[in-house]
C-alpha cells in the first residue's frame, strides 16, 4: 500500500520548490563565472534541476552542488 507521507511530505516538497526557485535564478550567473557559455549554462541548469527533482536529494549548500555540476560539465 502506498502512503503519501502526510503533511511532512507536503512541507518537504514546498521547501524543495522554494530552494529550486532561488537556485534557478542565480545558477546561470554562477556558471558564467566558471567559464560556461550562456547557452550551456542554461542547459546544465535545466538538467541539474531535473536531476534534483527526480532524485529527491537534498544538500546543505546548493551553491557548492551547482559549482561542482558546472565543473564536471567543462
Amino acid at each position: 500500500m502506498l502512503r503519501d507521507g502526510g503533511a511532512g511530505a507536503i512541507d518537504r516538497r514546498l521547501d524543495l520548490q522554494r530552494v529550486l526557485a532561488g537556485f534557478a535564478e542565480d545558477a546561470v550567473d554562477a556558471a558564467l563565472a566558471l567559464g560556461l557559455s550562456k547557452e550551456t549554462a542554461g542547459k546544465e541548469r535545466d538538467k541539474a534541476l531535473d536531476w534534483l527533482k527526480a532524485s529527491g536529494k537534498r544538500y546543505s549548500d546548493y551553491g557548492a552542488f551547482w559549482r561542482n555540476w558546472c565543473r564536471r560539465s567543462l
